[in-house]
């Protein structure tokens, strides 16, 4: 918020719904006004509608601030505020991230299909767990899933379906 903004809030919001704590100022502040100015710095990073946001959870029961507390409003609310923000920055990557991912994953799904090779997949799959349940070492299980990638794209280059014995065989 700019100073206007900041100085609107105070007056028009606070001083409505939490009169008490503008009182405090006028009460407690060896120069009230400069203790507003200072509040309304405080609230620089802070949007008017997060601010808003934060007086109606005040208002709500959400957020609790004690008659004794009042000194560090400013400071409670920029902080709860960005803090806030930050969440549903985060949220809103991780949402975004999710949907690309989910995208890319049908993506793909798609590609397998219209090039046929779901039944190529599906036999890799297979092979991989019949060489994990061998239980070899790492060395072995990664050399036999390479020979069958290879033996299945050579079946796929060919055009021949991967048959169970090809399979069995890894």
């Amino acid at each position: 918020m700019n100073d206007q903004e900041a100085k609107e809030f105070l007056n028009d919001v606070i001083a409505i719904k939490f009169p008490s704590i503008m009182n405090w100022i006028e009460k407690n502040s060896l120069d009230p006004k400069k203790t507003r100015e200072s509040w309304r710095k405080t609230l620089q990073d802070v949007e008017a509608d997060e601010a808003l946001w934060f007086a109606n959870q005040m208002l709500i029961g959400e957020i609790k601030l004690a008659a004794y507390e009042y000194d560090q409003f400013p400071a409670k609310l920029r902080t709860t505020c960005l803090e806030r923000r930050a969440k549903l920055r985060e949220s809103q990557r991780q949402n975004l991230f999710l949907s690309e991912m989910q995208a890319s994953k049908n993506q793909k799904k798609s590609l397998i299909n219209d090039l046929g090779l779901t039944h190529y997949v599906t036999a890799l799959i297979e092979i991989k767990s019949r060489i994990i349940q061998k239980r070899l070492p790492a060395s072995d299980r990664v050399s036999r899933f390479a020979d069958a990638e290879r033996e299945v794209l050579s079946c796929h280059s060919k055009g021949i379906p991967v048959r169970q014995e090809h399979i069995e065989s890894f």
